[in-house]
């Protein structure tokens, strides 16, 4: 999801900030999965394993703590988690996105690595 990431390609951030917008209850669940799942499928089509790991920890984590909650038949409406959950789901996902954070970092470094590089092969077109 291109707004949620800091830089076009930065699958690592996007699914930290869809992460952080979901402990705030800006985005309910089952959104907040879908939204991760579709980070996870662009980490997994650039070939960017790690990323695409620790998203799928995240989805799991959420699917599990909420899946008591869900009605059957509920589809994809959202549903409000009560607070106990989403204090555990919290408590299990934060480290998960400390980690997605440090390669945050390391994506964005290579992200502008080879916009520099880009920009300087046109200029030499």
């Amino acid at each position: 999801m291109a707004k949620y990431e800091p830089v076009k390609g930065d699958y690592a951030g996007g699914a930290v900030r869809i992460a952080e917008q979901f402990l705030r209850g800006n985005i309910g669940y089952p959104e907040v999965n879908l939204k991760l799942a579709g980070e996870e499928a662009n980490a997994s089509r650039d070939h960017d394993a790690n990323t695409k790991a620790l998203i799928h920890q995240m989805v799991k984590i959420i699917a599990n703590h909420a899946s008591p909650y869900v009605p059957k038949g509920n589809g994809f409406n959202p549903i409000q988690l009560p607070q106990d959950v989403m204090a555990k789901i919290a408590n299990d996902i934060t480290p998960i996105m400390q980690q997605l954070s440090t390669l945050q970092t390391n994506n964005v470094a290579k992200a502008k690595a080879i916009s520099k590089a880009e920009k300087r092969l046109m200029a030499e077109m």
